[in-house]
């Protein structure tokens, strides 16, 4: 996990995407690379930026300086300068009870914490929101007093960092945090506290990197699993000759630092904890190189190994979005009558999630049943 600075930041959306570019080509070592990454920043569902096949990463900022923290794992970063603002009824208004009730009893007892504690709780919750593709603003967060907070039963790592002197405005008091996901495979400890890597504005001429075809492509693999397409891929960006690169994917195939059908099992269980179908991660797993049978037998040994029903995580799905309101007096949701507009919608929402047409025409089916039994609907 590293994050890349600089304190000369003007502001600005443009000088922001700039500066990414440059923290990319800093991370990848391939400046042509990063034009064509930063050309390809997407917008997911909860409007949390992401780039197909790169690094998850994250973005803060404030006052003149800009950082990005890029990490192999779903993450978040926030930086902020102290300032003067109405502590108590921010945290009235946004934090969680706990921490709301924390800063307040700090306040009481001894004033000249308060403000720190108030912003560590900020940054924290910032830091978070963004790992889980949220905002700050999300009174639904849990507290962020522990480092080790769940949301939706995902567990998250919080760690409060601190960056260079040379990083912040001078005589400013700046509190920053970081949060990762921890997906179970190896212990958060291992990329907390991040590397610190100084990007500067002022475009740098770049030493003639003298590496072998290998040993860039084990930097490409020291923050995540690739698959022999990206491996591939990312050697050819650096124009490495055809021989070597086939030579370094065949050896580290053989050493199973490359194994296209462990990165697609794992894909695939990855893709059911997004609650998303199959198809959709096979079609992504297939434009990341990997082979339409190496992407189908582990779709299927996916679904047979872990008794996967896709009818049944579709359905959930369905049943949410059919799902109206409790009226102001209370009471508990109730499915809503299924019109073809609302059919409409959960069709296409399970389709961009990539489950099946006949999944999708069973569970529209199952939920209009479902309407008509729960509405008093008798058919005649």
């Amino acid at each position: 996990m590293k994050i890349y600075y600089t304190g000369e930041f003007a502001g600005g959306r443009t000088e922001s995407r700039r500066l990414l570019k440059r923290a990319i080509a800093e991370h990848t070592g391939d400046e042509r690379l990063a034009a064509e990454l930063i050309g390809a920043i997407k917008t997911g569902e909860q409007g949390k930026p992401y780039i197909e096949g790169f690094d998850h990463f994250s973005v803060s900022h404030t006052g003149s300086l800009w950082a990005v923290l890029i990490c192999g794992r779903e993450c978040g970063l926030d930086i902020q300068l102290g300032k003067k603002c109405d502590m108590a009824a921010i945290s009235r208004r946004i934090y969680a009870p706990e921490d709301a009730g924390w800063v307040a009893r700090v306040s009481e007892e001894d004033p000249s914490k308060a403000r720190d504690e108030f912003f560590r709780v900020w940054t924290r919750r910032e830091a978070l929101a963004k790992a889980a593709g949220g905002t700050v603003y999300d009174t639904g967060l849990p507290s962020v007093l522990t480092d080790d907070p769940l949301i939706d039963a995902r567990p998250y790592r919080l760690s409060d960092i601190s960056f260079p002197d040379e990083a912040a405005p001078k005589g400013a008091r700046l509190y920053a945090a970081v949060c990762v996901e921890d997906d179970g495979n190896d212990p958060v400890s291992s990329v907390v506290p991040p590397i610190y890597v100084e990007c500067s504005m002022k475009d740098k001429d770049k030493e003639k990197q003298n590496k072998t075809a290998l040993e860039t492509a084990y930097d490409f693999l020291a923050s995540r699993m690739r698959t022999a397409g990206e491996v591939r891929k990312h050697l050819e960006s650096r124009e490495y000759p055809e021989d070597e690169i086939e030579e370094t994917v065949k050896e580290l195939t053989g050493l199973r630092y490359l194994d296209d059908y462990l990165y697609a099992l794992r894909y695939y269980e990855r893709n059911r904890e997004k609650r998303r179908g199959v198809l959709r991660a096979e079609r992504e797993l297939i434009e990341k190189g990997v082979d339409r049978e190496t992407a189908r037998n582990a779709k299927e040994d996916f679904l047979h190994e872990q008794k996967v029903d896709e009818f049944e995580d579709a359905m959930e799905i369905a049943r949410k979005e059919a799902l109206a309101q409790p009226d102001v007096y209370g009471g508990e949701p109730r499915v809503r009558e299924i019109d073809d507009r609302l059919s409409a919608k959960i069709a296409r929402k399970l389709e961009g999630k990539g489950f099946s047409k006949s999944d999708i025409y069973r569970v529209l089916d199952r939920i209009r049943r479902e309407s008509k039994e729960e509405n008093g609907h008798t058919g005649w």
